[in-house]
């Protein structure tokens, strides 16, 4: 397939000062220029296009002047950015510059670039959403552990652990208790663990053989919470400290899972009743009260009983359920009779004009087209929906193997493809990095936290060296440390709201715990951001903590190639992976030095 992209005179002179390279993009244009122009067009530098540049599009090859003419429309926004990031990955062949002029009189455009592919996006296609991280098979088989809380007291011996097939939920469960789950998208870390010092626990642990020396090395602290200042610690004491490792890497592997989180409505019906047959009671059985609390928010007991009766399942409030026999197609059958998707009913009937209890091929296509589809997008990268298309997905969702014979497609069919990732409202191909992460720093939004270590209000607020921590897995770039002088005798710097009567912390403690938390979720630079109150003496404190910590992460002179010089740029995020960055106001030259000299040699005195 070919495809022509459109340039303005405007345009050719922007695409030389992108590419640096001279000429090609007018009349006299060749392949050279072409080809130069092609690169020019590849995703990072759409930004640098986009900006008042004039209509362009990719256009069939095989258009007609009068045609070609019409679409000259500019075409803007993501749609744009998608066009040029999938005719990439569409493997461009070769390219070619024609003189525009040779082909439509007085046209707008300067010329038109053909450019081959070797695939043919002539349909549009379907999307496997691969959400899933690869999950250790010692995780799903599961290992025994002790637990233990410590606020409010809890031992609990002997738990089997696993990891479900997804990722979704961490399981336990011990002789003679329920069973339990915790959510892995609400898990924010995954610690080494102390060794306890409450008597109660350690005393629990003698109960069952174990000393304090069988326990170091092998407690793994699980930090979860909904949000960032409630946080709860669950404690798991693995057999041996190489258990506890290998739990460890395996657990961080799969927790902070962004895609996941943005999973289909389908599959966050499958999470819901995976966790209800992971809830088990004592026998091994599915509670049904377990059921009714599920769907308790503003339905009665006597409908989800009503509701369990009709599909054949136990409907008393104390009976209980054999979970070979609550299949996730019995699951879904409950949610559509306990809450009804009208809504979509609704729809389904306007589309069909309410006359038959289905949808044609034909209709199917109106409503993708029409209903479904971006307009702003490309329709030769981003092709219209036809018959073909239609088929394949009335064939992949509809369950009636009458209807679907028949070309059909049912209510229920229709609603489970809403509900399919196939349906998403935004590019989930787009959920993970896919900017140019080359250009300079200052060219990027970034992630900020202000006031970090504050857990609430600004007056009479505490202080937290768990906020930097949580802040920076949450996939922060840049926190702020308001830096005071400290009291003590031993003059610490801390880190506080100054004069708002906040609680504070040292500052070597914020400094350790950024070092632990600065690249788990990201090898992004991570900028602190100092506002300095302290002394000179406590500055020198403050960079000695630095460098003595932070050790190579932190960057401690300009990278070669990126001089702190006026007129040159700064690193890129890519150039800066995996280092700290300081950003603190610096006294004149002469002052520094000579100023560096006295306080070296009073600390020294001291």
């Amino acid at each position: 397939m070919r495809v022509r992209v459109f340039v303005t005179p405007l345009q050719s002179a922007r695409l030389e000062a992108i590419t640096g390279r001279q000429g090609c993009y007018g009349d006299q244009g060749h392949r050279r220029g072409a080809q130069h122009l092609w690169e020019a067009l590849k995703f990072k530098h759409i930004e640098g296009l986009d900006r008042g540049l004039g209509p362009r599009r990719l256009l069939p090859a095989s258009l007609g002047s009068s045609r070609a003419h019409s679409h000259m429309g500019a075409l803007r926004g993501p749609g744009v950015q998608a066009s040029l990031a999938e005719a990439q990955s569409l493997h461009c062949h070769w390219t070619d510059l024609v003189p525009l002029s040779t082909m439509l009189p007085n046209a707008y455009c300067a010329a038109w670039v053909t450019v081959s592919f070797h695939s043919d996006p002539a349909m549009t296609k379907s999307y496997e959403f691969n959400w899933q991280k690869h999950l250790p098979e010692f995780m799903q088989e599961g290992a025994s552990f002790d637990r233990f809380d410590e606020d409010p007291y809890l031992f609990e011996p002997n738990c089997q652990m696993k990891v479900d097939e997804y990722g979704f939920f961490i399981t336990w469960k011990s002789e003679g208790k329920e069973g339990q789950v915790l959510e892995c998208s609400l898990i924010n870390s995954i610690r080494v663990g102390a060794v306890p010092k409450d008597p109660k626990i350690l005393s629990s642990f003698e109960a069952i053989g174990k000393t304090e020396a069988d326990l170091e090395g092998c407690i793994i602290c699980i930090c979860s919470g909904t949000d960032l200042v409630n946080l709860s610690f669950m404690f798991m004491v693995a057999e041996s400290p190489d258990t506890a490792r290998k739990w460890i890497e395996g657990l961080r592997s799969v927790i902070h899972n962004f895609k996941a989180n943005n999973v289909c409505p389908m599959t966050c019906l499958k999470k819901h009743w995976m966790r209800m047959c992971f809830l088990t009671n004592v026998n091994g059985k599915i509670p049904v009260r377990g059921i009714t609390r599920t769907f308790a928010s503003g339905k009665t007991e006597k409908g989800i009983f009503q509701a369990l009766k009709d599909l054949g399942l136990p409907s008393g409030k104390n009976d209980e359920i054999e979970p070979s026999d609550f299949t996730f197609d019995i699951f879904y059958a409950l949610t559509q009779k306990i809450c009804p998707r009208t809504d979509i009913e609704e729809l389904f009937k306007k589309i069909n004009g309410n006359k038959t209890d289905y949808l044609t091929v034909d209709q199917l296509v109106s409503f993708l087209n029409e209903n479904q589809r971006d307009p702003r997008l490309n329709e030769i990268l981003f092709p219209f929906y036809d018959p073909k298309r239609a088929t394949q997905i009335i064939e992949k969702y509809e369950r009636d193997e009458e209807l679907k014979k028949k070309g059909r497609m049912s209510s229920d069919g229709f609603c489970r493809y809403l509900m399919s990732d196939e349906n998403a409202p935004v590019f989930l191909d787009r959920l993970e990095l896919y900017q140019d992460m080359d250009q300079p720093l200052a060219h990027y939004f970034i992630s900020s936290s202000h006031n970090t270590y504050l857990t609430g209000r600004q007056f009479g607020g505490k202080s937290s060296v768990e906020m930097y921590r949580q802040v920076l897995l949450s996939g922060c770039r840049c926190v702020e440390l308001d830096c005071w002088d400290g009291k003590g005798e031993d003059q610490e710097p801390i880190i506080t709201h100054g004069k708002a009567m906040c609680t504070d912390i040292l500052f070597k403690d914020v400094i350790q715990a950024i070092k632990e938390t600065a690249f788990v979720t990201s090898d992004y630079p991570v900028i602190l951001s100092f506002e300095n109150h302290c002394s000179k003496l406590q500055q020198y404190k403050m960079a000695k903590y630095c460098e003595e910590l932070f050790g190579d992460l932190l960057l401690r002179q300009p990278l070669e190639n990126y001089p702190m010089d006026p007129g040159h740029p700064l690193p890129s995020p890519n150039d800066l992976k995996r280092k700290i960055l300081i950003k603190n106001k610096r006294l004149k030259p002469e002052v520094e030095q000579s100023t560096y000299k006295v306080q070296t040699l009073n600390f020294i005195l001291r």
